[in-house]
């Protein structure tokens, strides 16, 4: 859910700043190149990532503020949600849970003894082959 009074209180202080600056170079361009200069700086601060350079040369990507801002917001009510959700269907929950250790654990021991048997299987092998040979 959207808090209106965010997006309000966001739109005027986009209108403060642009009124700003109109107040102080207004008379050197015009309200449209003003305008598209206000909304570059707000898509810049709020929505573009940032690039941090570190001390030996490199650099990283962090997400934007708007989408960092959201998440720190949204982190705590979603994991929230997904606890509900899941307590309220733990029946089904149980059942994938289980069907997939069956399945996964089938296939673990299966190569585990693949793994453990290998070399005297492939011994074996190399001794039926070396008797046969040794026939001709």
């Amino acid at each position: 859910m959207v808090d209106v009074t965010a997006v309000a209180n966001a739109m005027s202080f986009q209108e403060k700043v642009k009124q700003r600056i109109q107040n102080s170079i207004g008379d050197l361009m015009t309200d449209e190149d003003l305008q598209k200069l206000v909304d570059a700086a707000m898509h810049d601060a709020f929505f573009k990532p940032t690039t941090i350079n570190s001390t030996y040369g490199g650099s990283s990507q962090q997400p934007p503020f708007f989408i960092t801002l959201i998440r720190e917001e949204l982190s705590g009510k979603i994991e929230k949600l997904a606890k509900e959700y899941i307590e309220t269907n733990a029946d089904q929950f149980a059942t994938l849970v289980k069907e997939h250790l069956d399945t996964t654990f089938a296939q673990a021991v299966a190569r585990a003894f693949n793994t453990m048997f290998q070399n005297d299987l492939y011994q074996v092998q190399n001794n039926i082959f070396n008797k046969l040979q040794s026939m001709r």
